[in-house]
């Protein structure tokens, strides 16, 4: 439980805005030797977080180009080809510009269902869409 903890922990800390390295500095342990002391034997070692936390950022890196492209699919109208690179990527790195990218795919294909059954309602919603991602676009 405690590696599942620190699984989360840095997940929190990079989507927080944290630098994961900064756990890992010098002998890749710094951080982990500093609480050693506090834990009983059943706990796991220093070095054995510390390579948890490696091979978690790892999959990620290896996993990251899941999100670049399900966003360029995104960006061009893809949907049905962005969503399931998106939703994997989302398993690996489960932060709220994924799972936001995933809701406006969502959103999208729904208005693109509505528009089939009545233009007029569904320009409503395009018009809403396009007004609150603009905004979050001047924001970031």
């Amino acid at each position: 439980m405690e590696l599942k903890a620190d699984a989360y922990g840095i997940l929190y800390a990079s989507m927080a805005g944290y630098h994961p390295s900064a756990l890992l500095q010098k002998n890749s342990t710094i951080f982990f030797h500093n609480w050693s002391h506090q834990v009983s034997a059943s706990h796991p070692s220093p070095k054995s977080r510390a390579a948890q936390i490696k091979h978690q950022i790892t999959s990620i890196r290896s996993t990251i180009m899941l999100f670049h492209i399900g966003l360029r699919l995104y960006q061009l109208g893809k949907y049905e080809d962005a969503l399931p690179l998106l939703i994997a990527f989302q398993k690996t790195f489960p932060c709220r510009e994924v799972s936001n990218l995933i809701g406006r795919i969502y959103y999208q294909q729904a208005i693109n269902d509505l528009e089939e059954y009545d233009q007029q309602k569904a320009f409503q919603y395009k018009l809403s869409a396009m007004a609150t991602w603009s905004d979050n676009a001047r924001v970031s």
